[in-house]
């Protein structure tokens, strides 16, 4: 059970840091866009 446990709790921390980055990724793309547009 413990280990089932540790690897849920790293997969949560991996999903929250690729959310981050996907995050950022769609920020960085909007703004790009936004400049090229105006």
């Amino acid at each position: 059970m413990p280990s089932i446990a540790l690897r849920s709790r790293g997969e949560i921390e991996w999903l929250r840091a690729r959310g981050a980055d996907y995050v950022q990724e769609c920020m960085t793309s909007a703004r790009l866009v936004r400049t090229v547009l105006t």
